[in-house]
């Protein structure tokens, strides 16, 4: 109906309504966006992680075999060396041709590679 001012109150009032029916939706929406781009992206991370993982199994698989083919002598692909063809190839492991020195110990650069 009509107000003391001339205004009609219903016309006003639905347009409340409308107002805060639309800005539900669209936040119900924004919602609903949001939640679904967290899910796929944690998907897709799961599944690099997954892939990832499989990759270092496979890796740590092939370097067992190699570990265990070398073992067996079943590696004719590797030289196999002596002491003093080491020493010889390095300068009997001179300070010159020291590289650096980790976990496993020093390492020494070849003078002369495929030439052994």
């Amino acid at each position: 109906m009509f107000s003391a001012q001339g205004k009609d109150e219903d016309g006003l009032n639905k347009r409340k309504v409308l107002v805060i029916i639309l800005v539900t939706i669209a936040v119900v929406f924004l919602m609903l966006g949001t939640i679904i781009c967290c899910y796929f992206r944690r998907k897709i991370l799961c599944s690099k992680e997954i892939a990832g993982s499989v990759q270092k199994s496979v890796s740590a698989v092939k370097i067992k075999v190699s570990a265990t083919r070398v073992m067996n002598g079943d590696a004719p692909h590797l030289q196999a060396l002596s002491f003093d063809m080491i020493a010889a190839a390095t300068n009997n492991f001179s300070s010159e041709n020291k590289l650096g020195a980790g976990g496993f110990g020093s390492v020494y650069k070849v003078n002369k590679f495929g030439k052994i």
